[in-house]
């Protein structure tokens, strides 16, 4: 009881002290604004149906707008979208809300000045020892009502700046409820090239220069309901997608990569001792990954630019705790030092088998692993570290 009460106090605390990152203002002046029209019922529609999702991003001015508009059907709608909540990573985004409304019978109600806007930290992945520092904006509306018409927009400004500009993402024209109108825009500079590419018959884009920039734009409408089955493998997704990327290979990657995980060997090779040296090679081997493994626990702090750049081996090493990449670079630090040939490898943890086909880009991974070679043998795994059982036979 008294851990819950501690813990209330701190994310009330942070609900009063980070009020203030949320803006009000009026949309950006790039954006092109869409008009909302009401559409027939749709018969496939049961407690919600959206008649607009509209998506722009800005890959010059680094922000993300969204206009988006839902009808609703019933009580159960009500309840499903009367809060309305948006994440951000305050380390290197704003947000900001340009329109809450509700349209009642042709009559336009502001909700936005109305209402209170909470921002608080949710830490969804708490339970798995993952903290990403993100917060979430939102605000509940009072006095929704059947067949209401509820419609917001807002922008996130700010890339991660680890990333110099790049910029990897997708647009969905499809989704397992009715969507009567997408419209998806790319602002780019003429002379960088993205790659773009369609999945399950999505659309091509139209494309046009205007005012020294290069634009991307989608529109479909009345777009169908495809209901996913259950059980599916997670790398699949049958939903009518758009990737798009900045990058150009994923040779590209790797050399935006390898700057993260350099690391001060000169420091490694004086201030960490796990194992003693042992008789033979394979031995210290095993030692150093069960030390990592046993001693060194799992916790991510995964916020801002931590999210892609692992600490540095000496202070994983004198603070006992690191998340997945943290902990692969410790090892292959002190592997190095060994004189094995040893490196991170990033990985997806959830679309490997569909990686192939996806394009390039930071987004495509979720985990890192270690590779390595010992006895002209090649050794990684999927998981963080290999289990005493495996480790043991190599």
């Amino acid at each position: 009881m008294r851990i819950f009460f501690i813990l209330n106090i701190f994310f009330s605390s942070i609900i009063v002290l980070a009020s203030h990152d949320v803006k009000i203002s009026d949309p950006p002046s790039w954006v092109t604004e869409i008009k909302l029209y009401e559409a027939s019922n749709r018969e496939d529609a049961t407690d919600i149906y959206y008649l607009l999702v509209d998506q722009q991003v800005n890959l010059i001015d680094q922000s993300e707008f969204m206009h988006i508009a839902i009808k609703v059907l019933n009580s159960e709608g009500i309840q499903s979208v009367s809060d309305i909540t948006v994440e951000f990573d305050p380390a290197y985004q704003e947000m900001t809300f340009h329109d809450i409304r509700i349209i009642r019978d042709g009559r336009i109600i502001d909700k936005l000045t109305g209402s209170g806007i909470n921002v608080f930290q949710r830490e969804t992945q708490l339970e798995s020892f993952i903290y990403d520092g993100s917060l979430t904006a939102a605000i509940n509306l009072p006095d929704v009502r059947k067949n209401d018409i509820i419609e917001y927009s807002y922008t996130i400004k700010g890339f991660n700046p680890l990333n110099h500009g790049h910029y990897s993402s997708s647009f969905y024209q499809q989704y397992e409820v009715p969507v009567s109108k997408i419209f998806n825009r790319i602002i780019a500079d003429p002379r960088k090239d993205i790659q773009i590419k369609q999945f399950n018959g999505a659309k091509e884009p139209e494309i046009i220069k205007v005012n020294g920039r290069k634009e991307y734009t989608w529109t479909v409408s009345e777009v169908a309901v495809l209901k996913i089955e259950d059980n599916l493998p997670a790398w699949f997704n049958p939903l009518k997608i758009v990737a798009f990327t900045t990058f150009i290979s994923w040779e590209e990657v790797v050399e935006w990569a390898l700057p993260l995980y350099s690391y001060d060997r000169d420091k490694v090779k004086q201030e960490i001792i796990l194992c003693d040296e042992s008789e033979s090679l394979e031995s210290e081997v095993l030692c150093l990954i069960r030390a990592i493994q046993d001693e060194i626990r799992y916790l991510a702090l995964a916020s801002g630019m931590s999210a892609y750049k692992p600490n540095e081996p000496t202070r994983v090493f004198d603070q006992k705790y690191g998340d997945c990449k943290d902990k692969s670079l410790l090892l292959v630090a002190l592997l190095n030092n060994k004189g094995v040939e040893a490196y991170p490898l990033l990985v997806s943890s959830v679309s490997g088998h569909a990686l192939p086909e996806k394009l390039p880009g930071f987004s495509a991974f979720n985990h890192c692993v270690v590779y390595f070679k010992l006895k002209n043998r090649n050794i990684s795994s999927i998981q963080p570290f290999r289990t005493r059982e495996e480790i043991s036979t190599i």
